[in-house]
C-alpha cells in the first residue's frame, strides 16, 4: 500500500462502504498526520477526520459498531476501573470518561496542563498523561486519581517529547521514543510508587507516532515514523534490560 500525506484532492475521505480495515487504517494514518502536522489547523483538520469514526470493534463479528459520540476531539486513551478515559487533543486538558456498560460518556476533571500529541498509561488504578506538546514538546507527567477525580503533578520524565508511546509492566510505565525534533530511539522507565524516572536501553530505531504493547514481560514497539513510515518491530525484555 502507498502510504502519503492526505490532500484535498479526497485521499483520507471514508465512505459507509469502505471494508472494516481500510476505516481503521485511514483512521490511524490520519492520527498520525495529527501528530506530526506543520500547524495547528493541519493537527486540528486530521483529527476532526479522525474523531467520525470513533467506534468500538467488535472481535467476535470483526465488525466496527457505533457508540455514544464523545464531546470534542481527543487523542489518547487508558482504562481504569472498566471505564475508557480519554485525554487531552487539540491543544486541551479535557478529559472523558467512557462507560462500555451504559454507552455514556461522562466529563471527569480535567489535566493540569493542556497539551496534545502525548500519552496515556494506567497503573494500580491511577492514570497517567506523559508528555506531549503545549507550544513546545514538554516532559510533563500527571496522575489522575478516579476516586476523587483529580490530578496530581508527578515527576518530569528526564527527556521532554511527544509523539510518543507507552506501556507497562508490572508497576512501570514505559516511555518510549517520540520527537523534540528529531525522531528519537529514547526509552525511560517511571515508577509509579516510588515517583523516579531511569534510562533504559534505547531502541534501535529512532521514531515518533509509534504502537506499543506489553505481553509476556515483553515490550513491543511496532511500526512509527521517522520522516517516512516505518514496518519495524522490535521488543525489548524488561527482565534483561535489553
Amino acid at each position: 500500500r502507498t502510504q502519503g500525506r492526505a490532500s484535498e484532492n479526497g485521499e483520507g475521505q471514508v465512505s459507509d462502504q469502505e471494508p472494516n480495515d481500510d476505516i481503521l487504517r485511514k483512521t490511524q494514518k490520519l492520527l498520525d498526520l495529527a501528530a506530526k502536522a506543520g500547524t495547528p489547523a493541519e493537527a486540528a483538520a486530521a483529527m476532526a477526520k479522525a474523531n467520525e469514526w470513533m467506534e468500538k470493534y467488535n472481535l467476535t463479528s470483526a465488525m466496527l459498531e457505533k457508540v455514544a459520540g464523545k464531546d470534542g476531539k481527543r487523542e489518547k486513551a487508558a482504562v481504569a476501573g472498566g471505564a475508557i478515559y480519554a485525554i487531552g487533543g487539540d491543544s486541551a486538558n479535557t478529559v472523558e470518561a467512557y462507560n462500555p456498560v451504559t454507552n455514556a460518556w461522562t466529563a471527569r476533571a480535567s489535566m493540569l496542563a493542556a497539551r496534545q500529541y502525548g500519552t496515556a498509561a494506567a497503573v494500580s488504578g491511577s492514570l497517567y498523561s506523559i508528555g506531549g506538546n503545549s507550544g513546545t514538546w514538554t516532559a510533563a507527567v500527571e496522575s489522575y486519581d478516579p476516586a476523587t477525580n483529580a490530578w496530581a503533578a508527578k515527576a518530569p520524565m528526564p527527556t521532554a517529547r511527544h509523539a510518543l508511546g507507552a506501556a507497562v509492566i508490572g508497576g512501570t510505565i514505559y516511555a518510549i521514543g517520540g520527537y523534540n525534533g528529531a525522531y528519537i530511539a529514547t526509552v525511560e522507565a517511571y515508577d509509579a510508587a516510588s515517583n523516579v524516572w531511569s534510562t533504559k536501553a534505547p531502541m534501535l530505531t529512532g521514531r515518533g507516532t509509534l504502537a506499543t504493547v506489553a505481553v509476556d514481560g515483553l515490550i513491543y514497539a511496532i511500526g512509527g515514523y521517522d520522516g517516512t513510515y516505518l514496518p519495524t518491530v522490535e521488543a525489548y525484555d524488561s527482565a534483561t534490560y535489553t
